[in-house]
């Protein structure tokens, strides 16, 4: 009953165990709080003077109606571990956003320390076989305390996050320790639950910014045909020149276009180094 009109093989869940997506025919499964879902958006019914377009290829509103009593409280969702990498999908249970830096911290070293947001940047293209079209795996937005590794060269992602996740929002997580991953009211906002990206605002001058600032230097890589990649070194308090939770963020997905930092063997997307900064 989300979306209607989305075709009935196009609503998922995330499979940890078997590493793949799980469909959920027509939508008709009652979500669990805590759960990720994703739901591809709806599909253009024809007309009399235009045959059905099941990829609208123009931006536009939709509205989501969920039915059910509003979530309030604890919400504990099973943290699954599997594999070295184990990816869980779970999403934001509240009808209000919640800070993703409280997310975090509340949780521990349950996870990585990095949440993992789709941003859809890049359009469908088409599979090597001409078979289906495919979605970039660079599209995936990757937030810390350190800061933001972003999905396109544009202002307007890091202008619009600020480290929120909204009501229904869904996020992958690297579980560390298999448990429980939690959610609590002390995790809510009041704000901030119509804006999913949107940029951290500036802070006061530091006068002692060497030592106990925040420093950050962006890396973008652009190809020919416009991809996008960009990678995130952040000389921040309580970072060292290891790896760090909550600082250093692995990457994602390695593509054929993909900026990182080697650390202890270890691909990162975000690096937390530590102060004191010398811009030499």
């Amino acid at each position: 009953d989300i979306s209607p009109l989305t075709l009935s093989s196009k609503f998922h869940s995330w499979n940890t165990l078997q590493n793949e997506w799980n469909t959920h025919n027509d939508g008709q499964n009652i979500m669990i709080p805590g759960k990720g879902y994703i739901v591809r958006g709806p599909s253009i019914p024809a007309t009399e003077t235009a045959p059905a377009n099941i990829y609208p290829n123009t931006r536009a509103p939709f509205t989501a109606t969920f039915i059910g009593n509003f979530n309030n409280g604890w919400v504990r969702i099973p943290a699954i571990k599997q594999l070295e990498n184990s990816w869980n999908l779970i999403g934001n249970p509240y009808p209000s956003a919640i800070n993703i830096n409280d997310f975090l911290q509340t949780n521990g070293t349950t996870t990585t320390g990095v949440v993992y947001i789709w941003k859809h940047t890049t359009p469908l293209f088409a599979q090597s076989d001409n078979t289906f079209a495919a979605y970039s795996e660079n599209d995936y937005l990757a937030y810390n305390l350190s800061g933001l590794v972003k999905t396109s060269e544009s202002t307007l992602e890091d202008e619009e996050f600020n480290g929120y996740i909204a009501a229904g929002q869904g996020f992958f997580v690297n579980v560390n320790t298999a448990g429980d991953l939690v959610f609590n009211n002390n995790m809510r906002a009041t704000t901030n639950n119509n804006q999913f990206y949107r940029g951290n605002t500036l802070s006061e001058p530091n006068e002692n910014a060497a030592n106990n600032g925040t420093h950050r230097v962006w890396l973008n890589l652009t190809s020919g045909n416009n991809n996008f990649n960009q990678t995130l070194v952040a000389y921040i308090q309580n970072a060292t020149n290891g790896i760090d939770w909550g600082y250093d963020a692995q990457v994602l997905s390695n593509t054929s276009l993909t900026l990182y930092t080697l650390v202890e063997n270890s691909m990162l997307t975000i690096v937390g180094g530590a102060l004191p900064f010398n811009m030499s």
